[in-house]
């Protein structure tokens, strides 16, 4: 007998242990993409009514029952659960659907509450076991349904065919037609009386989770292409550089330039390489100048193309950065690339900085000056030299 008990009802016990751990997967990926972006409540509504409904059916198998041997969890957690689903499945639907109705949701919700706080005195006072009282939770769940398939209705009649509507039409088919088999099953055979139910259950909720995560992922890839696009409008495409674009959002947005330090560079001879070895040599000429001062002073800051042979890095305060070491090395690199490279032209930069100072600076439009005429008389040394 036992073993019959238990082949009997174990793939129902199944299906229910599978809609609780379906639940916790709900309850971690909300937690795990809120943080991410910010999601609505809907995922988090649908996995606590997922739960309650997975625990009542579980303590309504014979598996279960074989398995806990627990009379005070079999006369309680089934009834709590069902009473307790009732708030999250309203609140889920009214969000997913958009149904923004204030007054009967608030209805149903309070009224769901006052009934589970009424029924357990009742049950612990020894007034009325929740046996007793199971017709009221029924007629509960039967009206937050009603009020879920109403919204639906309407929908429909308003000719609203959304993806959302439409499932959820789906859903309530199948819960309505679950509903009745197990209430009349309840009525007029002993034992476990969910038959449909959990089943059920578990394809709608998988439809409705499947279609919020498909929302989530919607807005994940929404949000790497506006990244994307982001990075190209703020991107030089030829150098790799932040671009004029990022230069000025950038020394407008800066509020603190204590310490702040700007350098900038100017490829000599750009024009000189265009006009004798052609655009495509130019781009050569500019991608190595910038590659060599990205490799020099990328590490301690942002480097932009500020035009077509200008660069700037900004270096924020506390980067311990040695600018007489660096502006040796960058034409140490500059000289090199020159010896090493294969070539027709000669690279030249000028070079040039300046460190913020209260005194002088106004803001950072005049730091840059400061560091452009740095630049301009390195540039007049080495045309001397």
């Amino acid at each position: 007998m036992y073993d019959e008990l238990v082949s009997n009802s174990l793939a129902r016990f199944c299906t229910s242990l599978f809609i609780i751990i379906f639940s916790i997967i709900l309850f971690v990926y909300y937690s795990i993409m809120n943080k991410r972006l910010n999601l609505g409540k809907e995922l988090i509504y649908l996995a606590y009514f997922t739960f309650f409904i997975g625990v009542w059916t579980l303590n309504e198998t014979d598996v279960a029952v074989l398995l806990f041997q627990n009379r005070i969890v079999d006369s309680l957690v089934p009834y709590m659960c069902l009473m307790l689903g009732v708030p999250p499945f309203v609140l889920f639907f009214d969000s997913y659907l958009g149904i923004n109705d204030r007054w009967i949701k608030r209805i149903v919700i309070i009224g769901s509450m006052i009934e589970f706080v009424t029924c357990t005195t009742l049950h612990f006072t020894k007034i009325a076991e929740f046996r007793e009282t199971l017709l009221y939770i029924q007629i509960m769940i039967l009206v937050a349904v009603a009020y879920v398939t109403g919204a639906v209705i309407f929908q429909f009649i308003r000719r609203d065919f959304s993806r959302q509507v439409k499932i959820c039409g789906i859903g309530l088919v199948l819960f309505l037609f679950a509903s009745v088999v197990d209430m009349g099953n309840y009525y007029t055979s002993v034992g476990d009386a969910d038959q449909v139910g959990r089943y059920m259950i578990l394809i709608f909720v998988s439809l409705l989770a499947w279609d919020l995560i498909s929302g989530t992922n919607e807005i994940i890839e929404k949000g790497h292409h506006a990244k994307q696009l982001e990075i190209f409008a703020l991107t030089d495409r030829m150098t790799g550089l932040y671009n004029r674009n990022a230069f000025e959002s950038h020394i407008d947005s800066v509020n603190n330039l204590e310490g702040a330090i700007a350098v900038v560079v100017d490829a000599n001879g750009l024009k000189i390489c265009n006009d004798t070895f052609g655009h495509d040599a130019g781009d050569e000429y500019i991608t190595i100048v910038a590659e060599i001062f990205n490799n020099v002073f990328g590490r301690y800051g942002n480097c932009y193309r500020t035009g077509g042979d200008e660069f700037c890095c900004i270096i924020p305060a506390g980067r311990g950065a040695n600018m007489e070491r660096l502006k040796k090395l960058f034409v140490t690199k500059v000289y090199t690339a020159n010896l090493e490279e294969d070539h027709q032209y000669e690279i030249g930069a000028a070079i040039g900085s300046a460190q913020y100072d209260e005194n002088v600076d106004t803001d950072f439009r005049s730091l840059i000056k400061r560091a452009d005429e740095s630049m301009y008389e390195n540039k007049k040394r080495t045309k001397c030299l």
